[in-house]
């Protein structure tokens, strides 16, 4: 059975409120911020290090970040969900990964409503409708859906930009 789309949601306010309602995410998620902060504050060639008791894997994502510079950060978030810094974590609190926190769709998607995009144009629909459909999004991005299925995101404001095109060169013509 295929699944049907739900929305969609920024990856930054993902990890917000997964962090806010789960005190383990939130506690991996500032470390891995605070991981790429002092990367960033490496300079190129530059021997510093911060204090290896502080950032003990830092010289694993040192040579990371040169290649790949701030998607380094999905790297240590992963990293420090499945096997957080010693001292990260109280010793009743297992890793993320370890036991990850169990909702279900209802309580994901109320959890999540206040950033989670729902705005659809049906793929199928005529040209019209989909016109339509995509002007009447209120955020900035829809869902396309054929059959109720994720087909793709629609940029609303670019597509709104070219039905006005399209508008102004039939009315040239």
């Amino acid at each position: 059975m295929a699944q049907r789309a739900g929305g969609v949601i920024r990856p930054a306010d993902l990890a917000r409120t997964i962090s806010g309602k789960f005190e383990v995410y939130e506690k991996s998620l500032g470390r891995a911020q605070a991981y790429l902060a002092a990367l960033r504050a490496t300079k190129p060639g530059e021997a510093y290090a911060p204090p290896a008791a502080t950032y003990p894997k830092f010289q694993n994502y040192l040579n990371l970040y040169p290649q790949i510079g701030d998607a380094v950060f999905v790297r240590i978030l992963v990293d420090q969900f499945i096997n957080p810094d010693a001292g990260l974590l109280g010793p009743s609190e297992a890793a993320p990964e370890a036991t990850p926190p169990w909702v279900n769709l209802a309580e994901l998607r109320l959890m999540l409503s206040p950033w989670l995009l729902t705005d659809f144009v049906d793929v199928e629909a005529t040209p019209k409708e989909q016109v339509a459909a995509t002007l009447k999004a209120a955020g900035p991005l829809a869902i396309a859906v054929h059959d109720g299925v994720f087909a793709g995101i629609i940029d609303v404001e670019r597509a709104a930009r070219q039905i006005l095109r399209q508008l102004a060169a039939r009315s040239e013509g």
